[in-house]
């Protein structure tokens, strides 16, 4: 827990309302939106960004208030901490609580976490990382629900899911809560200003100014998919069984105390051909695990074009596995089809840029075409996500040795029998080379 958000618990006041979530459950969404609102009910002008509400972990509240001046009579917060709850509702604050399906919230949580890995010792896939963080997002939401039951007029639910279908409807709900009433046109352009590819295209100029909020790392990641249902295409049929067994019942719990919404739009019709595309989508994956196993059983066996053919109907029906990628590409490497097992390993990385084998192994296919400044920047690449890579600083130092650089190769390969002494090829090479230099 920050100190910046302990010293803003001192600084509450009984007028503050949050917009309180679990990580990655629509609350930026609404900031940007709410702001845009509340900035057109003073009269000024709007664009995209432009977020007016600050964040208790980062930035002092009393300060980035009198910075913003707002003519507005209350404060609102952003928070995803429940545990200073206690403190807010013997104030009787007004909480605005955004939850999400927890599959969609993990998976996008996970992509956004990938920013900080570099200070991890170990990756998480994707599926380990969501199952990992199941308890403490279904420990968050309850701790919500038990809020909720016993301050029954203190806390409005939100779903992800409605503000997605139709933000105009709900940003008009908030609205009124705050206060006014009839202003469905600002709703409407407030919607327009922070439309997701809007948000995706600002985030990517990487300027907090404009979006109105600084993020550590920059905003990779920030503004990644933001469908509906889009774990159903990234999680394994066993991690979607697992989550939909522990964690539904929890959402389906916090989905009954949303307010009911009379939408006007065709969101039955809607409703209705989303969940035809999440049917396919779920069959298509139930199918993607048998032709994942065909492939690694005809790998195994040797039979390499029937390994590939099944490979490659596994993308098909899960474009979002990288291992599936990553496999086709070693399956091609033995065939010595470099230029194809070079494009697969590449679409790997674009779905997993933190694993540390596949760079690996696509500066190994780089090698074998002999372009050695390209194996060169995967191995380093690969001993940059995991520094205890001794296999990669060895290989690394065995192709800056073939390019003439033997003081860089030296360091290579003394860096690999630091990892791990018994490894006998490094210890080859460090005592070949420094015979060698004399």
């Amino acid at each position: 827990m920050s100190d910046q958000y302990l010293a803003n618990q001192k600084k509450l006041k009984e007028t503050d309302i949050f917009l309180a979530s679990y990580p990655r459950s629509g609350n930026t969404w609404m900031r940007l939106l709410l702001s845009d609102a509340l900035l057109q009910l003073q009269g000024c002008k709007t664009t995209t960004g432009g977020n007016i509400i600050p964040d208790i972990y980062k930035v002092s509240i009393n300060e980035w208030n009198n910075h913003i001046n707002t003519k507005l009579k209350f404060r609102t917060i952003k928070t995803h901490e429940p545990l200073f709850f206690e403190k807010t509702l013997e104030l009787e604050n007004r909480v605005f609580y955004f939850f999400r399906k927890p599959a969609d919230c993990l998976c996008s949580y996970y992509y956004y976490s990938l920013r900080y890995q570099k200070s991890q010792e170990n990756d998480k896939e994707l599926d380990e990382f969501c199952l990992g963080n199941l308890e403490q997002w279904c420990c968050h939401v309850n701790t919500y629900i038990s809020y909720k039951q016993k301050n029954p007029e203190s806390i409005i639910f939100l779903s992800y899911e409605k503000l997605s279908y139709n933000p105009v409807k709900i940003l008009n709900y908030v609205i009124e809560l705050l206060g006014w009433e009839n202003y469905q046109l600002v709703c409407q352009k407030s919607v327009k200003n922070q439309e997701f590819k809007k948000l995706k295209s600002l985030s990517q100029e990487e300027k907090p100014e404009k979006m109105g909020f600084w993020e550590e790392h920059g905003y990779q990641d920030f503004f990644r998919k933001g469908k509906v249902d889009s774990s159903q295409e990234e999680l394994s049929s066993e991690t979607l069984r697992i989550i939909e067994e522990t964690a539904m019942p929890i959402y389906k719990k916090a989905s009954s105390f949303e307010p009911i919404f009379p939408f006007e739009f065709s969101g039955e019709i809607f409703e209705k051909q989303l969940q035809k595309q999440i049917e396919k989508r779920r069959d298509n994956l139930d199918k993607f695990p048998k032709n994942f196993a065909a492939a690694r059983r005809y790998y195994r066996l040797g039979k390499l074009e029937k390994a590939i053919t099944s490979y490659r109907q596994a993308i098909k029906l899960n474009p979002n596995s990288a291992w599936a990628y990553h496999n086709l590409g070693e399956t091609l490497s033995k065939l010595q089809k470099w230029d194809e097992a070079i494009a697969a390993y590449q679409e790997a990385i674009k779905l997993n840029p933190k694993s540390a084998s596949f760079y690996y192994n696509l500066a190994e296919a780089f090698l074998q075409q002999g372009n050695l400044d390209e194996a060169i920047a995967h191995y380093s690449k690969a001993i940059e996500i995991k520094p205890s890579f001794s296999i990669g600083h060895n290989s690394l130092g065995e192709v800056l040795a073939k390019q003439g650089k033997l003081v860089e190769a030296i360091g290579c390969f003394r860096k690999a029998v630091a990892l791990n002494s018994n490894y006998f090829r490094a210890c080859r090479n460090l005592a070949e080379l420094l015979a060698e230099k004399g």
